[in-house]
């Protein structure tokens, strides 16, 4: 699962990933991590620090490098 992170003095807001350049991802056991501390995409999105910290901790969340470098497609790839 693709996220957008962002602390404020409460925790943490888990929000699903848009267009910002910091982007989150999660394994799937990480998602259900989530998922079993009460997190719902557009619903409930704090996420609470221990919760965070487990995750990041655990390997079930790592921060993606996406740079609009990262999406360009090579036409002689398409051709194949």
């Amino acid at each position: 699962m693709l996220l957008f992170i962002r602390e404020d003095e409460h925790g943490f807001i888990y929000e699903p990933h848009g267009t910002e350049s910091e982007c989150w991802s999660t394994t799937p056991e990480g998602s259900a991590v989530l998922k079993e501390a009460g997190w719902r995409p557009y619903e409930m999105q704090r996420v609470s620090r221990y919760v965070h910290e487990c995750l990041l901790i655990d390997g079930l969340l790592k921060p993606l490098n996406l740079t609009p470098r990262s999406f360009v497609v090579k036409p002689d790839l398409c051709l194949r």
